[in-house]
């Protein structure tokens, strides 16, 4: 996967409470907002890579929080 954010030079001095309150009411500046993106993605990233362990399940129904290998839901295509 590639993803281009644009160049983040620094982080913007405001907290990220203030800064998701700025881009909603849109008086953000552009960096700032992009920079909020990019924190977001790399957060999500950190979710996924942390959610699976070495050695278990993939990071889906059946992550690290599954207790078992039997899983609760099962899909099931017949006509």
């Amino acid at each position: 996967m590639k993803i281009n954010l644009g160049n983040v030079k620094e982080a913007p001095v405001m907290t990220t409470d203030k800064l998701l309150k700025g881009m909603d009411e849109r008086t953000n500046l552009q960096a700032d907002n992009l920079y909020l993106e990019m924190l977001y993605y790399q957060f999500g990233r950190y979710l996924l890579i942390s959610s699976s362990r070495e050695g278990s399940l993939p990071a889906n129904l059946q992550g690290v929080w599954a207790d078992r290998l039997q899983k609760c839901m099962e899909f099931r295509l017949s006509y």
